[in-house]
């Protein structure tokens, strides 16, 4: 669990989101937007290809390395347990909301399910915000009974846990590898800032609330999770 910026178009500040899907955005080439080509619209590139979101789209192969998708029926449970639950919220947060025109944004918190991007860059602004959506798209077209994924928070080291559980259970380690993984974020700010506002170093930032968020949740499915041994089932 931790904090994480949220896209205003999906969700608003001191939300919580179970993640369903991670996608890893350090993992890229890249060229400074002064220099790339104009009709580029970014200068973030798939590894393997030399134009961003470059054809053919990724292989179930490529995928594989840039996408984990965790545990549906662990996360389904989760989210269950929590979804009606009643956030905390501040004044700060609720003046925040005030500042953006969509209506995912203006709405009270709430726990909600989502895709995360994982890089290793505290980024913010609406340049970024446009990549880190169409990024997360191309990485989860739509197909074969999968939705198309669609950015609800930015975070760090999510990607990188799973990487590192997948592992741990191939060397014998953990019996359950990711699929024990439940990834809990709460938005502590937005991913860019108001309309017609620059984005600057030092967002508006929430941690108290946020974190005050993350742990009311995770303790309910901490401690269900101790009470009922089970629940094994859904990830053994």
């Amino acid at each position: 669990a931790g904090i994480a910026g949220v896209d205003p178009l999906v969700g608003t500040v001191g939300s919580v989101t179970w993640g369903q899907r991670l996608v890893d955005g350090t993992a890229v080439k890249f060229i400074d937007p002064r220099e790339m080509p104009k009709a580029w619209p970014s200068g973030w590139l798939p590894l393997h290809r030399n134009e961003p979101y470059g054809l053919p789209l990724p292989s179930p192969a490529e995928q594989s390395t840039m996408v984990v998708e965790l545990n549906s029926r662990l996360v389904q449970w989760a989210y269950d347990l929590t979804h009606s639950m009643k956030l905390p919220d501040s004044e700060d947060f609720q003046e925040l909301r005030l500042r953006y025109n969509t209506s995912a944004a203006r709405a009270p918190p709430k726990v909600m399910l989502g895709d995360t991007l994982s890089t290793d860059v505290f980024w913010t602004g609406s340049e970024s915000a446009g990549w880190a959506r169409n990024w997360t798209k191309y990485w989860l077209p739509a197909g074969n009974s999968r939705s198309e994924g669609r950015l609800s928070t930015s975070a760090m080291e999510d990607f990188a846990v799973a990487e590192a559980l997948v592992g741990l259970q191939r060397s014998g380690r953990s019996f359950a590898g990711s699929n024990a993984l439940l990834v809990l974020r709460s938005a502590s700010n937005f991913v860019e800032p108001p309309p017609g506002q620059k984005p600057v170093a030092e967002l508006p930032f929430g941690l108290d609330t946020a974190c005050e968020a993350a742990y009311v949740v995770g303790e309910v499915v901490v401690k269900e999770l101790i009470r009922r041994a089970d629940l094994q089932v859904l990830y053994g």
